[in-house]
């Protein structure tokens, strides 16, 4: 049964590994625009890293003075030794020596944990007074995301062949009423400029068709949201 805890950590388990730990480039790009907008430097958590593709994007950048990661997987083997890792399930509060950090990055994660809420309150438990939230997931406003669900009865990226990686679908309005519960001011939403056009069995950008033009939110296939803690 679901309720005992040896088969909900299995149950995790599974979840986690059927993520693979890996999000797009143009994921990436983005997380790393909304830092360089937002001028970021210290310390920075990448929570929920994975496999390690955005700390290895941050390493040579030297934004960050010190990194870190956390995820119920693995240390990635070939992570640079300088880069501390934390293994834990993220669907329970972060236990880590360092108590705050200047910068927090939860990109593509969100989707994957229980309670929302109780996340955003680690995320702001963990931050320093004046540091930066950076949270990517699934663009549930995006017209492929809407499409899907008036003729599949489910936002995209959420209907049954995503699961159980995905469980937590969150519009625009859920990660601002989050964060800002939570403590968080001064949210600002962007987008990763690229997604897929709500086409069966093709696979199409908007971008390959508007020569680049299809751009925010209705284009999209993945949010960003950025947000600070508050010095007082």
């Amino acid at each position: 049964m679901m309720n005992d805890p040896l088969t909900l950590k299995e149950h995790r388990k599974q979840a986690s590994d059927l993520t693979l730990g890996i999000s797009s480039s143009s994921i990436y790009q983005a997380v790393l625009r909304e830092m360089r907008s937002r001028k970021v430097s210290g310390s920075c958590l990448d929570y929920g890293a994975g496999a390690g593709g955005l700390l290895k994007l941050l390493h040579p950048t030297k934004i960050f003075d010190q990194l870190y990661g956390a995820d119920l997987m693995s240390r990635p083997k070939d992570l640079d030794d300088a880069i501390e890792w934390l293994q834990q399930d993220l669907n329970d509060e972060l236990v880590s020596h360092k108590l705050e950090f200047d910068v927090l990055v939860s990109s593509e994660v969100i989707e994957h944990l229980e309670n929302p809420r109780a996340v955003f309150r680690d995320f702001f438990s963990k931050l320093k007074p004046g540091g930066t939230l950076i949270v990517t997931t699934p663009n549930q406003q995006s017209i492929r995301s809407l499409v899907s669900l008036l003729t599949k009865g489910h936002f995209d990226q959420f209907r049954d062949r995503d699961y159980p990686r995905h469980i937590t679908a969150l519009l625009h309005s859920d990660i601002e009423r989050c964060a800002t519960e939570a403590g968080f001011a001064d949210g600002h939403f962007s987008y990763t400029n690229e997604g897929l056009m709500p086409l069966p069995k093709l696979v199409v950008k908007w971008q390959s068709v508007t020569f680049g033009l299809a751009s925010g939110r209705l284009f999209s296939d993945n949010v960003i949201y950025s947000c600070v803690k508050p010095v007082n």
